[in-house]
């Protein structure tokens, strides 16, 4: 079974571009501090591609500063209803399976912060890594082919999957003060296995609140 998907991480990289060409122009004299022992609580929404096109997702996640440039966190994404499309051949028959179903992201990483002097922008990296679980129980579209001539039903399917990926990628932090601050990031996800084993392009935007 093969899944007809794409693959485009080209929005991702074009993010990251203007972001870094733009930091070293953004300043202010009364940033905030940017040190170690502060927890971060984050929600965000965004954009995916790969998977199947386009398509709106969110999430939420907790870091926490060891260093003031060294910040792990857990991240947990969801993905609503990708289209997933898998052929089977069996003999003369051909039969394709069309459902869409949702992907539950839950990684853990690091953000490597750079802080720049006099500045409440800072951008980061970030390299995680977790699963991508998918979960489908219900009536799926069945086309069935059998010399040239073909048929379409509904029958009850069930699909469950649940694969290791790495992910990495970068983004900037913005503080409006020492609690509350805006984030944008742009992160690839590359899976061990499974039926969505290409590169997957997501970006987000949220906010944050600073416990220090």
């Amino acid at each position: 079974m093969k899944p007809l998907i794409g693959s485009r991480v080209a929005a991702p990289a074009l993010v990251l571009a203007v972001t870094a060409a733009l930091v070293p122009y953004v300043h202010a004299q009364d940033a905030p501090s940017v040190r170690a022992g502060t927890v971060e609580i984050g929600g965000f929404a965004g954009l995916s591609d790969g998977l199947d096109h386009f398509r709106i997702m969110g999430g939420g996640n907790v870091s926490y500063g060891v260093t003031k440039w060294l910040l792990p966190y857990g991240e947990f994404s969801y993905f609503p209803a990708i289209a997933r499309s898998l052929d089977v051949n069996s003999g003369p028959v051909e039969q394709n399976i069309r459902y869409d179903v949702p992907l539950y992201d839950l990684h853990a990483g690091v953000h490597l912060r750079v802080p720049i002097k006099e500045s409440k922008v800072v951008p980061y990296g970030v390299l995680g890594v977790g699963i991508i679980k998918s979960s489908f129980n219900g009536n799926a579209i069945f086309t069935f082919t059998q010399n040239g001539v073909p048929t379409t039903q509904q029958k009850a399917f069930q699909d469950q999957h649940t694969d290791g990926a790495i992910n990495f990628g970068g983004g900037l932090r913005y503080y409006v003060n020492e609690k509350f601050g805006f984030r944008l990031e742009a992160k690839v996800y590359r899976p061990f296995s499974g039926l969505y084993d290409n590169f997957v392009g997501k970006i987000e935007a949220g906010i944050f609140y600073q416990i220090h």
